[in-house]
């Protein structure tokens, strides 16, 4: 059972818990919005998963917010297998497994490969999917939300 109220708006329990302070579920809203204008949903979608994957965020790792390819969702959750994904979906989880374990210390030969496939607004819109996913995982877990 969640630690917050699950505010009634038609939305998934992490919006209903968000709920309970709205202007931040608006700025949430808005930078989600923002990130889908540099980076593909798809894109976005194996980071949001992968990020689960580290911080055990099982809510997160239940909840598929677009159709994708379950061999490819499957692989964003299993952490250091590549699977069947492109190089640039590649690069983007071993940004995110580096960026997450290492505390955001990131050393130059991996940023000269992510240059490579992104360009500095799409780099950008990168590291802040990691951010926000990685503390909305903790948000959920420390709050004990979960699907319905």
């Amino acid at each position: 059972m969640s630690r917050l109220p699950l505010i009634n708006i038609d939305e998934k329990p992490f919006q209903r818990a968000f709920a309970n302070a709205p202007i931040l579920l608006e700025a949430f809203t808005q930078m989600e919005k923002g990130l889908g204008e540099y980076l593909e949903p798809e894109l976005l979608e194996l980071i949001r998963l992968r990020a689960a994957a580290n911080n055990g965020c099982q809510y997160c790792q239940s909840v598929q917010r677009i159709a994708m390819d379950e061999k490819k969702r499957n692989v964003a959750m299993i952490k250091n297998k590549e699977g069947d994904l492109t190089e640039r979906e590649k690069v983007a989880l071993e940004l995110t497994d580096r960026i997450m374990a290492y505390h955001g210390n990131l050393p130059e030969e991996l940023l000269q490969n992510v240059k490579q496939h992104f360009s500095n607004e799409e780099m950008i819109a990168l590291l802040w999917q990691i951010g926000i996913k990685n503390a909305a995982n903790w948000f959920i877990i420390s709050m004990q939300i979960e699907t319905e």
